[in-house]
């Protein structure tokens, strides 16, 4: 059943008519997008935007919001890398190594097994 509802568009907010099923498949697709800057040597926080809207998402993206271990990684990643001699624009070749008798395998070809 459609009711009134107040949504949030790219274009400003909008009032329609949706069912509560529409409205959450309609959130869903909304790519949420937070940032957080500080300086390094004081801690001073220099920028805060928790979200795209806080009328509509009342979620602090920033505080709340949980990330992926592999982004938190990357910078040191890429640091030790160019620490050793390789350049941004090195290309690794994609295929599967074993190393000291150790072959590491990633989702995909986990799933592939399972099936």
């Amino acid at each position: 059943m459609k009711v009134p509802m107040n949504i949030f568009t790219w274009k400003g907010s909008k009032d329609t008519m949706m069912t509560p099923m529409d409205s959450i498949k309609y959130n869903k697709l909304m790519l949420r997008n937070a940032m957080m800057s500080m300086e390094p040597k004081t801690g001073h926080i220099k920028a805060w935007v928790g979200g795209i809207d806080f009328d509509h998402f009342k979620y602090d993206q920033v505080k709340m919001g949980t990330r992926q271990v592999g982004s938190t990684a990357k910078p040191f990643t890429y640091a030790v890398a160019i620490d050793n001699g390789y350049s941004p624009c090195y290309s690794i070749p994609n295929y599967q190594q074993t190393y000291n008798g150790w072959t590491p395998r990633g989702n995909a070809q986990e799933e592939i097994r399972l099936l």
